[in-house]
């Protein structure tokens, strides 16, 4: 392979564009994490909150019509709002808050002054090469925590019916609808 392409997708006009193509890979991986993070805790917190303010009898379209509006609220609210709530949970471990705030503060980071505040750094070989590891330190910070939230939830999900195989399922589907829409 010619080491001016990458995978022959992408022609390298200078090689050093490699670098700095590797930061914005590793910035949107670490920052599709905090997103994957941030969806986590939305759903906990429908299996936490809304599932336990449930008030049977409910037909089907009632129950649908709350879960609708409950996670339309969720949705709206930033990541800082959904943490919160989340640390207001009485049995959230105590370890938990503060992953949360320290994935609240790098995704914040990242969202909004990132590359402003390493605009010199970014700048130089060694500097890019600091920012991919910075990177890679965020993702895991945004994994781990992702984990430990599923964890906590885990017995929620197990309590409603939701097991393994239905999450296994659905995922499944997702891809799917993917692949139809890509074909």
């Amino acid at each position: 392979m010619d080491p001016s392409t990458d995978d022959e997708l992408f022609i390298l006009n200078n090689p050093g564009d490699a670098l700095v193509r590797e930061v914005f890979a590793r910035f949107g991986r670490a920052f599709y994490a905090a997103n994957c993070l941030e969806r986590e805790i939305a759903g906990t917190l429908m299996h936490v909150e809304w599932r336990s303010n449930l008030r049977p009898p409910m037909t089907r379209e009632e129950f649908h019509e709350s879960y609708d509006t409950f996670y339309g609220t969720l949705a709206a609210m930033p990541m800082g709002r959904l943490v919160a709530r989340l640390k207001a949970l009485s049995d959230l471990p105590p370890s938990l808050h503060d992953a949360l705030d320290a994935c609240l503060s790098a995704r914040n980071s990242l969202a909004h002054h990132y590359f402003w505040e390493r605009s010199g750094t970014f700048a130089l070989a060694s500097g890019q090469r600091q920012m991919i590891d910075e990177c890679d330190s965020f993702l895991q910070l945004f994994e781990n925590t992702d984990a430990e939230v599923h964890a906590y939830v885990t017995p929620h999900l197990q309590r409603h019916g939701v097991t393994h195989e239905a999450v296994a399922n659905e995922r499944g589907r997702i891809i799917q609808d993917a692949r139809d829409r890509l074909a």
